[in-house]
Formats: structure tokens, sequence, C-alpha cells
């Protein structure tokens, strides 16, 4: 009898630690890569039925810690990347730990695994036809504070964040406040009897209160169903709201913006219709406008995809500044 105890005792201690020995192990390819810059560690996940012939969404996932590793989180969503033909990054992270350290060390870690991250992600792409407007992030306990982190500061790269049964901290999103994109789809998971729950009301009234686009779910579902819930919610945003993206662009005249609207759209967009915010209008998708004066402007930009729809993206540039110059979308 003693015996049994040990067993199960020891089972649940392995699966409650992400041991990948008690999970469905992969159909696909699970590749260990070391990315070259930083040297950051990361795992690839492969379906069986990649090929070179379109372009893949791809899902970044954050592991949370000590409990989990990237490659036990790689585990845990196999079995949808496989079917829904997914591929997976998950890079080793250190700021996902589940009591926090002090700042500004943490914001000093948090830096860290941002910039590894998106190195990771250059380095996949290098490698890989990724989609350019289907990458997503995703995060669950303690791994969401990356996952936010990282997602909600380059809303450039991750199309949508995925939150699950979050743990979170308001001074740890604090350095956030200056790159929120209120047009990024963000999905909080509740987990119903889930310990933490206060924190993921807390997650849900912060974002409400930076505006965000919040998609609320709450499920009582085992874990290993959470995956399935968040493809949901990918397939959903992806299929009923375009990926839109305007980017400004320095030029040799400082007082010269180039401007560019990237989409998800598959045809030709039917029309383009700028506001510089200065009286100026613009008809095409690459304008470029000279501003007689310094300062503050909200530009605007309403892209008609057909005669019967249309969507309005804004941003705010502070002319002169140190945009890019090279346009390498």
């Amino acid at each position: 009898m003693n015996r049994i105890y040990l067993f199960v005792g020891a089972a649940a201690w392995l699966a409650l630690c992400g041991c990948t020995l008690l999970k469905p192990q992969p159909a696909g390819d699970v590749l260990e890569r070391v990315e070259p810059d930083l040297g950051g560690e990361y795992f690839l996940y492969k379906p069986t039925n990649y090929n070179e012939s379109r372009r893949w969404p791809l899902l970044v996932l954050c592991h949370a810690s000590p409990w989990q590793s990237p490659k036990s989180v790689i585990a845990d969503w196999a079995t949808v990347a496989e079917e829904k033909g997914l591929l997976l990054l998950a890079p080793k992270l250190r700021s996902t730990g589940a009591w926090p350290t002090k700042m500004p060390k943490q914001l000093a870690v948090q830096e860290d695994d941002e910039e590894a991250t998106l190195k990771a992600l250059q380095h996949v792409r290098a490698g890989y036809r990724v989609a350019r407007d289907k990458v997503f992030i995703a995060g669950k306990n303690s791994g969401c504070r990356a996952a936010m982190f990282i997602g909600l500061r380059n809303p450039d790269d991750f199309r949508l964040v995925a939150l699950l049964q979050p743990r979170f901290d308001a001074l740890r999103m604090a350095a956030t406040l200056d790159f929120l994109d209120p047009y990024q789809r963000i999905m909080v998971l509740v987990g119903m009897g889930d310990l933490a729950e206060d924190q993921a009301d807390a997650c849900l009234q912060w974002l409400r209160q930076q505006n965000m686009t919040v998609v609320e779910d709450h499920t009582a579902a085992r874990t290993e169903k959470h995956a399935e819930r968040v493809y949901r919610f990918v397939r959903n945003s992806v299929t009923k709201h375009p990926w839109i993206r305007v980017k400004a662009f320095g030029t040799e005249s400082p007082m010269r913006v180039r401007f560019r609207a990237l989409t998800s759209f598959k045809e030709e967009v039917y029309r383009y219709e700028w506001d510089f915010g200065d009286g100026g209008t613009g008809v095409i998708a690459r304008p470029e406008h000279d501003f007689a004066q310094p300062g503050e402007y909200t530009i605007s930009l309403r892209i008609h995809p057909d005669k019967k729809t249309s969507h309005e993206r804004k941003i705010r540039i502070t002319v002169p500044a140190s945009y890019n110059v090279a346009d390498s979308e």
C-alpha cells in the first residue's frame, strides 16, 4: 500500500512540475536551438506536415518557473499545433518566477527576456516561413507576466496575447504603458476555482483601465483543454478582426515622414484615406508627408478593403523625430 501511495505521489509531483514523461509525445519535431546573437536557448515545435509552400502561424509560449520548462510547455501544446498547423516557439525565460524580486532588478530581467524572445523569433523567421500577421504569444500562471510584458511592448510583432489563469503584478507592467496599442486583442482565461483568481480579476481591471481590447473567458475545464480554447480565440480573432499596422519612417528631411500600412487583407485594398493631423491627406498605401511645424500629430488611416466596409487606425507621432529611415518591412 505504501508503494501505491509513493507512486501516486510521485506521479502527481511530476505532473505538477510539467514532466514530459507523463504527456503524449509530440508527433512532430521538437528542436532545441540556440539563437546566435545573444546565445539564448529555445525550443521549436515543427508539425509533421510543415512545408515551404505557405506561411505558417507561430505561437510563442512563455513557461512558468520553477514548475515548468520550455520543452514541457511545448508538450502541452503540441497536439493542438499538430492538428491546426502551428509552429511553436518556447524561449528559456528568467522573469516568470512565482515570487517578485525588487525593482529595478526585476525590470532588467524582464527586458533581458524580452530581447532574448525577440531574437529567438527573428532566428526562427530566418529559417522558416512564418506569417507576418499571425504571430501570437501566450502564457499560463506566472508565465503570463512574461507574455504580457513582451506582447504588450511589441504589438507590431504579436497580433494577440493570451493569458491563462494569470498571475499579475501591476508594478511589473508599468514599463509597458508607453507601448500599448488598444487594437491589440488580449484574451484572459479565468479558471473557476483558481486559488489566484483575484489576480486574474486585477489583470482584467488593469487592462480595461488602459482601454485595451479584452476578451474575458471563464472555464472549469482541465488544463490540457486550455490550448484548444486559446486556438478558438485565435481563429475567431484572425477571421473576424483584420490585422492593420500603421508605421512611420524617417526620410532625409527631418520634417518629412514616410508612412506605410501593413494589413492582413489578401485582396488589393479598395481605398486608403489618410489624415495627417495638420489638414493634409493622402490616398495611397505608402504616402510621404511634409509637416510645416514641429510638434505632436495624430495620424489617422481609414482603410476600405471593399466598397462596403472600413476600418480605422490611429497613431501619434512627434515631428521631427528619429524614425527609421530605411523602410525594410
